[in-house]
């Protein structure tokens, strides 16, 4: 739960997360027992399904700055 609160505050402050892979692997994502890979070394469909969500919130950002 901390892990997705700190996504959400991470985009509210910065807008979208470009690159998800490297991000996670920086700080402050690092800050969770070495980052997401350890984390969630047992779940690893769960990280994928994280990184999915968090590029599709990408895009949908940019399809309503399309828009707009």
């Amino acid at each position: 739960i901390d892990f997705v609160n700190m996504i959400i505050t991470y985009i509210v402050k910065n807008g979208n997360i470009v690159d998800v892979k490297k991000t996670f692997s920086q700080q402050p994502f690092k800050n969770f027992g070495g980052g997401v890979s350890v984390l969630f070394r047992d779940k690893m469909p769960t990280v994928k399904l994280i990184m999915e969500r968090v590029a599709q919130i990408k895009r949908n950002s940019e399809e309503i700055a399309d828009v707009l």
